[in-house]
């Protein structure tokens, strides 16, 4: 029972209602993030699908939200988990393509950059999972994560400088990349979002946006 209340807490912490303008707004920013990142690439079929898979996939999930009417808990959590995730995506795409602007594509580079996109979501699960045990989210605000997504960026960006080592480079388009997966990673914490969503499922808990 004590369990089942820490969930519960933690699913109901910091939520407000589902809002099917902001999903309207978030399908024409993720238009536009994809219309950027298309922009600075090297505009190759890679670029022309992995970008379009992305927007029309999107699209067409939060199209299904609006139209399917939803305003309970499940549905906020899975628009939030996954724009944040979206973003956090195409600013690693974004990273990869300023830190390779004077160069040729660095494959490995960019699946350096996802693998540590990738493990810094799980430490933020492993992160989310303590703090439900030591039932953190019973209302008071929880900053826990902050510093970690600059560690996770800083060796994003050492391991450009290491793999790309002799190759032209320029400062400021290091300080970008560097902002850039920064940013990649802090937006990559709505990954929790998604979890709340599976926890309402497989605990059965109410799905009422007033409960």
């Amino acid at each position: 029972m004590a369990e089942h209340q820490k969930i519960l807490n933690y699913v109901n912490f910091g939520f407000t209602p589902f809002s099917k303008r902001q999903c309207i707004g978030r399908i024409i920013l993720l238009w536009i993030l994809c219309g950027i990142v298309y922009l600075i690439s090297k505009r190759n079929l890679f670029w022309i699908i992995s970008l379009g898979m992305i927007v029309l996939t999107e699209t067409a999930f939060f199209l299904s939200l609006i139209l399917k009417k939803s305003s309970g808990k499940t549905a906020r959590f899975l628009s939030d988990g996954v724009f944040m995730c979206t973003v956090a995506v195409l600013l690693v795409f974004a990273s990869y393509l300023i830190s390779t602007t004077n160069t040729t594509d660095h494959w490995l580079l960019l699946i350096i950059l996802f693998s540590l996109l990738l493990v810094w979501m799980i430490f933020v699960l492993l992160l989310v999972r303590r703090n439900i045990k030591a039932d953190k989210y019973n209302g008071e605000q929880n900053n826990t994560v902050s510093i970690w997504p600059f560690v996770f960026g800083a060796f994003g960006i050492l391991a450009a400088r290491i793999l790309l080592q002799g190759q032209s480079e320029d400062t400021a388009l290091t300080i970008v990349a560097v902002l850039l997966m920064l940013l990649s990673c802090i937006f990559s914490i709505g990954i929790h979002f998604l979890l709340k969503a599976i926890l309402i499922k497989r605990y059965g808990l109410d799905d009422s946006p007033n409960e």
